[in-house]
């Protein structure tokens, strides 16, 4: 997404009819739900104005599909040879990050030999009151996930 996509302001030109944006937002999130992780915290902030969407929201959707167009050939890579079972895990969170609600953007993914097996992103439903408050909030969440592969695994 364009870095200053945050900034832009609440006069911009709302879209006549919004059903192209719907579909196409709900095309990017199925991407990103089912088989690309690296666009789910974009698909997810556009997701957030379906309702009301403006000029600047379907310039950047279709600008995410600029990307997944030129992106095509990414994918998920499951069963590495040589590479022992390892489970690793990720979680971050910004800070107030939309600066419309103070709310915090946060994730988290696992991977198991070196490839992604689960993943999502989400903004916090509660307001951090610092950042290392917004990243225990993720942590917590992703210690959740965490407990449940390895019986997923067994």
């Amino acid at each position: 997404m364009d870095p200053g996509y945050y900034k832009v302001t609440e006069d911009n030109p709302k879209i006549e009819s919004s059903e192209e944006y719907h579909k196409l937002s709900g095309y990017l999130l199925y991407l990103s739900v089912s088989s690309r992780s690296d666009v789910a915290v974009a698909v997810g902030i556009l997701s957030r104005k379906v309702s009301c969407p403006s000029m600047t929201d379907w310039t950047e959707a279709k600008g995410m599909v600029r990307y997944l167009i030129h992106t095509g050939d990414y994918g998920l890579t499951l069963g590495r040879s040589g590479r022992e079972l390892l489970l690793s895990g990720y979680c971050n969170s910004d800070w107030a990050g939309d600066s419309r609600d103070q709310k915090c953007c946060t994730g988290y993914m696992f991977s198991l030999k070196g490839a992604t097996v689960t993943w999502v992103s989400w903004k916090q439903s509660c307001v951090a009151m610092s950042t290392m408050e917004a990243k225990y909030v993720v942590l917590s969440e992703a210690t959740r996930e965490v407990v449940c592969l390895p019986r997923l695994l067994a």
